[in-house]
């Protein structure tokens, strides 16, 4: 287990520009191996091991990945069939690879920023027009 000196160190390193010295332990908690990371993988990896203190989880997938219709399915909160659906109305880009489509995961994960960030919209827009529909007229513009 680090101490606080080693973390210090570690985080001055890392925002000083200069290679990281980091230990890695493995499973069995015996292996070892010392290395030194350069300064963005060090912020890299600060940042998901504190986005997964934050939250519990985090998960390092390489974008550049091709997922299922399954698999996409599941990262959108969705059936299958709808996801195929999205792809034949072109909303969602796929390749075939033999008879079955994949996309790539960062054309997923962007369909599903884009599509919450339409139901944040939609939601503020019903918000607004109920405050509207409650102000009286005569205060209206």
């Amino acid at each position: 287990m680090p101490t606080t000196d080693d973390v210090l160190t570690w985080l001055d390193h890392r925002d000083r520009g200069r290679h990281v010295p980091v230990t890695v332990t493995f499973g069995d908690g015996h292996s070892t191996v010392e290395t030194r990371l350069p300064p963005a993988v060090a912020s890299l990896i600060y940042d998901v091991l504190r986005y997964a203190g934050d939250s519990g989880a985090a998960v390092v997938v390489p974008t550049n990945r091709d997922v299922s219709t399954a698999e996409a399915a599941r990262l959108l909160g969705m059936s299958r069939s709808t996801v195929v659906r999205l792809i034949a109305a072109g909303q969602l880009p796929s390749t075939m690879a033999g008879t079955h489509r994949r996309m790539r995961l960062v054309d997923v994960l962007d369909y599903r920023r884009r599509a919450r960030q339409s139901a944040e919209e939609a939601a503020t827009a019903a918000r607004l027009a109920a405050v509207a529909e409650e102000t009286p007229a005569r205060w209206r513009a």
